[in-house]
């Protein structure tokens, strides 16, 4: 998807929603709009919820676009993805929204060689919200610190406990699966062990 370029309106639109928003700031969001299609892609099989208020703007607009939608989709995509809004049909409870959002985090982070422990971390997914002042920058602080919390700093059981957990709330398997089912190429039981953490430093 790397040399997609979306249609110029989207840019525009964006704009005129965000006036203060810079042409690097509107770069963030179409990249971070990107990862959130490859995600969709490789685990298309699941419900993937949308962490972004302004990648979800980026969607939006791009949906209106029909034809270069519908075309992006047949050629990066391989299926269309339809938009399905966060309603009461498909609400979650908080804590399963909480590890729903962290494991996408997580998968955002190594998407763009960030480590998900570093509070240095910006993937675009989450960070184009901080730059357009939809959050702040303590958001993404926040996953940092609880990827050190919640799993580096727990024991080997606890962690597969943790990552068996968001593996259910992001459902990717029924619970009765959890410790054996792969859906697609997500594994999140091989997923510790993938992502360059940092381990060494007192929370």
């Amino acid at each position: 998807m790397e040399n997609f370029n979306f249609p110029p309106k989207v840019a525009k639109k964006l704009k005129e929603k965000y006036p203060k928003a810079s042409s690097r700031d509107i770069e963030v969001a179409f990249l971070g709009t990107m990862v959130y299609f490859t995600l969709c892609k490789k685990y298309q099989d699941n419900n993937i919820p949308m962490p972004s208020v302004v990648v979800d703007d980026v969607w939006h607009e791009f949906i209106l676009h029909t034809k270069d939608y519908a075309k992006f989709c047949e050629q990066y995509l391989g299926f269309f993805l339809h938009h399905v809004p966060n309603d009461e049909e498909h609400a979650v409870d908080e804590k399963t929204a909480k590890e729903q959002i962290l494991s996408l985090w997580i998968l955002a982070c190594q998407e763009e060689g960030y480590d998900p422990a570093s509070p240095a971390a910006k993937p675009a997914l989450f960070y184009a919200d901080v730059l357009f002042k939809e959050r702040p920058l303590s958001y993404l602080e926040g996953f940092a610190q609880d990827v050190r919390k919640k799993i580096l700093n727990k024991g080997k059981p606890q962690k597969e406990s943790w990552i068996s957990s968001i593996k259910k709330s992001v459902g990717l398997v029924a619970a009765t699966k959890a410790s054996d089912a792969v859906a697609g190429n997500f594994d999140l039981n091989s997923l510790l062990t993938t992502v360059d953490f940092v381990d060494d430093e007192p929370v």
